[in-house]
């Protein structure tokens, strides 16, 4: 006879998995790969799946597991470019700095009610904006479920610098669909050429 008095209140705890809808916007993958080219050069970069994998942490007071997912972004030299995290049901977390040394961005959205809820925020170093946008073609594909994120850094002040914008249009199931990036008269823009998506 099992003694249900036995459990401990860890193993009691309610646990908050990943929602099938935040899968779909943020986890991919070994074997997902993205084929970006510069939309002024046409010049190919190629990012892959470096790792991806599932844990469970207690929340902050410590009355509920939330299982997380963390995928890392890299090139063919398996040089680190970026991070996906995501948490729960509805957090997702994600860093850029795949153009160079001096370029580093993060940012991150939220899920309500299946949808990608349109907000602004600042956090840390940066603030930024999410909304959705229409459906999307990028060479010649339609992408559907589009949000765009548009991020600034801040100053030493906190005050947000507007000279630094970096755009991303992000697809459901396909992550980034293309990004833009300009500083005080420097520019990039790159656009989703080719993938392989598993998830």
């Amino acid at each position: 006879m099992v003694s249900f008095l036995m459990s401990c209140d860890k193993e009691n705890r309610e646990l908050v998995p990943l929602s099938p809808t935040v899968r779909a916007w943020a986890s991919f993958q070994d074997g997902s790969y993205w084929i970006y080219q510069n939309d002024s050069t046409g010049t190919q970069d190629s990012m892959f799946v470096g790792y991806n994998g599932t844990e469970v942490y207690p929340a902050a007071e410590n009355t509920y597991d939330v299982e997380t997912v963390n995928t890392t972004i890299t090139n063919t030299e398996d040089i680190l470019l970026g991070f996906i995290f995501a948490v729960g049901i509805k957090e997702i977390a994600f860093e850029d700095f795949g153009t160079g040394i001096d370029y580093h961005c993060a940012a991150g959205f939220t899920i309500e009610s299946g949808e990608v809820k349109e907000e602004k925020i600042i956090k840390g170093y940066y603030a930024w904006s999410v909304k959705p946008v229409s459906d999307k073609e990028i060479h010649g594909t339609l992408y559907e479920d589009v949000i765009l994120v548009e991020v600034n850094t801040l100053d030493q002040d906190g005050m947000i610098v507007e000279d630094i914008l970096n755009r991303f249009w992000i697809s459901k199931n396909n992550w980034i669909i293309k990004k833009t990036y300009s500083n005080n008269g420097k520019a990039y823009s790159w656009s989703l050429l080719r993938k392989n998506i598993i998830q």
